[in-house]
């Protein structure tokens, strides 16, 4: 996860029912950088819902000369000097706390991005928008790290093994 810099007022309408962000900068564990790939710079995807808990989040926590969509550590003088919040910290910081408040366990940020990708694959997304949502450069990255395939076969066959096992065990203890 290292798109979490986006400049203020950056929340564009892409169509109806869609916005999106545009990445300036990346962070990830104190290390700020231009976004690495092509694809790493492409707007990101944001649905009403989201973008309006952005906007709610940084009217409530962001300083006038802010310039991040998040906020920013004490560190330094003026907005410009300040270092951005790193969004592995607010991961297990904010995000966690979140979660646990919800009864959800937070796994990190790549388990939240693969659960994107896997739900939008079972949603029937073709494969190359799930790539692009997700800005990967490769769309073998995103199938081979991101989307999880639910095999319903598996799933039916384990059942009918769970289903054998208990009514063998029903008559173990009849007998």
């Amino acid at each position: 996860m290292t798109d979490c810099l986006v400049p203020r007022g950056s929340i564009a309408r892409k169509a109806p029912g869609v916005y999106s962000l545009a990445v300036r900068r990346t962070q990830w564990r104190g290390h700020v950088s231009d976004p690495k790939s092509e694809a790493s710079r492409n707007w990101v995807p944001v649905v009403p819902r989201l973008k309006e808990e952005l906007e709610a989040y940084r009217s409530a926590t962001a300083k006038q000369d802010d310039t991040e969509l998040f906020p920013v550590s004490g560190r330094g003088g003026s907005a410009p000097n300040r270092e951005p919040m790193d969004p592995d910290h607010m991961g297990r910081r904010t995000v966690a706390s979140a979660c646990r408040a919800q009864k959800i366990v937070w796994k990190g940020w790549h388990a939240f991005r693969r659960g994107l990708g896997t739900t939008l694959y079972e949603l029937g997304c073709d494969p190359l928008v799930v790539q692009r949502i997700l800005r990967h450069s490769h769309v073998s990255t995103t199938a081979r790290h991101y989307v999880r395939v639910r095999d319903p076969r598996v799933e039916d066959a384990m059942a009918r093994l769970s289903a054998e096992t208990n009514k063998r065990d029903a008559g173990k203890t009849r007998g």
